[in-house]
């Protein structure tokens, strides 16, 4: 998972509309003044299916990439110059570069990512969440981790 986590979160980096690329742990739930720059996009990875394997080196499954897409829109109405629409077309144009970047990678342990679902929500604060989920075949190696 950590090689799969590593490549995504380095090809996010080369999005330079992104401002901020870490490891989803909560950070856009619950805060007034989330610790992030925006627009951020947030990493976690989870593997709901492992194949069962008994003497094998790998054991293959499918990996789930969920990506929250953070956009403060709490402060909109002092955007002199900026509409609505043209907001929600820069959110889009993030969310189409995700996509193109992401969609196909294959990395040494993963292959064929694909998008599964983009959810819009809005948080408790007022900040745009697009929770894109993505998913792919994966093979984590079964060693011995203090070797």
């Amino acid at each position: 998972m950590d090689v799969l986590f590593k490549a995504v979160h380095a090809k996010l980096l080369t999005i330079t509309d992104l401002r901020w690329v870490d490891e989803d742990y909560g950070q856009l739930d619950v805060y007034e003044n989330p610790p992030v720059t925006f627009p951020c996009a947030l990493i976690s990875v989870q593997v709901p299916e492992w194949v069962p394997i008994k003497e094998v080196a790998a054991q293959p499954g499918r990996a789930h990439i969920i990506l929250k897409i953070g956009f403060d829109t709490r402060h909109n109405a002092g955007n002199a110059g900026t509409t609505q629409i043209e907001r929600a077309m820069a959110h889009f144009a993030i969310i189409k570069k995700i996509t193109y970047y992401l969609r196909g990678m294959t990395g040494s342990t993963f292959r064929g990512l694909e998008r599964l679902s983009t959810l819009k929500t809005i948080n408790e604060v007022g900040v745009k969440i697009y929770t894109i989920t993505f998913s792919c075949s994966m093979a984590e190696a079964i060693t011995d981790p203090d070797a």
